[in-house]
């Protein structure tokens, strides 16, 4: 008798074990994913605020090297971009 309580006690804490383990992968597992995401966002995140000025600067100075050209589709143009950024 005392044995196949040895036993159980034994298989319990192997089950304890087995549980501990599977929940430190799983957080280990969240915690990667979550950082992965967040660098990922913020480098698109960069990578679009990047863009968007080098966009605007473009687009200034070739409204500047024109003087003819009429600003509003220029403005027309970034208020589309930045709109499309946002979203």
């Amino acid at each position: 008798m005392t044995s196949r309580r040895h036993d159980s006690s034994f298989e319990k804490q192997q089950v304890v074990v087995v549980v501990v383990v599977v929940v430190v992968v799983l957080v280990v597992v969240v915690v990667v994913v979550v950082v992965v995401v967040v660098v990922v966002v913020v480098v698109l995140g960069v990578v679009v605020v990047v863009v968007v000025v080098v966009e605007v600067v473009v687009i200034v100075v070739a409204v500047d090297s024109n003087p003819h050209h009429s600003p509003a589709p220029t403005v027309v143009v970034v208020v589309i971009v930045v709109a499309v950024v946002a979203v």
